[in-house]
């Protein structure tokens, strides 16, 4: 018997949900109250920070633990250590970039029931082909553009396209994904010396791409741990409270290094098909190729270009080389 509902009212579940309830009941919440798709109900910031509370409450198998036995009450320190917009950007994606990325492997799983390991398998191998072949579509469509000769055109498409984009939560961080992605798979299938060099170096981020993620699971577990010690050697809710609010920079980081395996590995598969179609000639391939590395190059300035204050990328106090972008050490990271 649980103290209190509240925390599972807003969430819409019952008191006995599972963990994979309780994620797919925020995920289909915090979609419907959003602030960005809510922007004339005043209510929508409240709601969306409720559902925010809630969740970081519930499903930490501690917090849940001590919340069911002491209420609202017990479990202060914890809440709201995270801002509830980070949290779901970088959990589920933004759906300002759907049409770059589609939706996230998280996001979908959040959405899938399955009744053992292999049928949820089945479903995310479904899902990621018709993602994919969706993603491939809109690719082309896109770069058509450049591939009719209006190369100009295009570019400054790829401008207003990049600044329309940047201004959506963790933008800097996708666009900069997008774009590495799109210019080393660019240069790969353009058909340069460089092919090889290239493939190498691809190869090489993928595997420090899938370091980094299991770094970023690492990360978090590591941060609830200390909490808890924390709060059971010093029993001062506020010093875990200080403890949370230094550490949400982290945590947001270490669910963007988890998600970044899934969108470079789609976005690879996508460039793969758009530059590699069978029975398309090879002077259009070739300028889908170039295409997709100019416009990989414009997505990784936007960074700079149109960074906001306080962004997630915040920039190095002193930049060590022209060209060169640093990130903060527990930042979100893509490229060499």
């Amino acid at each position: 018997m649980v103290k209190e509902t509240e925390y599972y009212d807003v969430l819409g579940i019952a008191a006995d949900a599972t963990p994979a309830q309780i994620k797919k009941a925020y995920y289909v919440q915090a979609r419907k109250v959003h602030p960005d798709k809510n922007p004339d109900n005043p209510k929508a910031a409240a709601e969306f920070q409720a559902l925010g509370e809630a969740y970081q409450i519930l499903s930490d198998v501690g917090q849940r633990e001590k919340y069911d036995k002491e209420g609202k009450a017990g479990v202060q320190e914890a809440a709201n250590a995270v801002d509830p917009g980070a949290m779901f950007g970088m959990m589920f994606g933004t759906d300002a970039f759907e049409d770059y990325v589609g939706q996230l492997s998280v996001a979908a799983m959040a959405t899938m029931e399955a009744s053992s390991t292999a049928e949820m398998a089945a479903l995310m191998r479904d899902f990621q082909a018709k993602r994919v072949k969706q993603l491939v579509s809109l690719l082309i469509q896109r770069l058509q553009r450049y591939v009719d000769g209006d190369k100009e055109g295009f570019k400054q498409w790829g401008v207003q396209e990049a600044h329309k984009l940047s201004e959506g939560e963790f933008a800097e961080a996708l666009l900069h994904t997008i774009g590495y992605v799109y210019e080393r798979r660019g240069r790969m299938h353009a058909g340069s010396a460089g092919h090889a060099v290239e493939w190498v170096r691809s190869l090489g981020h993928g595997f420090k791409s899938q370091y980094t993620a299991a770094t970023g699971a690492v990360q978090i577990m590591n941060m609830e741990a200390e909490a808890k010690k924390a709060y059971q050697v010093t029993g001062d809710p506020a010093a875990v409270q200080a403890y949370m609010e230094q550490q949400a920079p982290m945590v947001v980081g270490s669910l963007w290094k988890i998600n970044v395996v899934d969108i470079e590995a789609t976005l690879k598969a996508v460039c793969t098909a758009v530059c590699a179609e069978a029975g398309q000639s090879a002077a259009v391939l070739k300028a889908r190729a170039a295409a997709l590395r100019s416009l990989g190059v414009i997505f990784q300035g936007a960074k700079q270009k149109y960074q906001r204050p306080q962004s997630f990328r915040a920039p190095a106090p002193e930049p060590a080389a022209q060209g060169a972008h640093h990130l903060p050490p527990e930042g979100p990271r893509a490229g060499p």
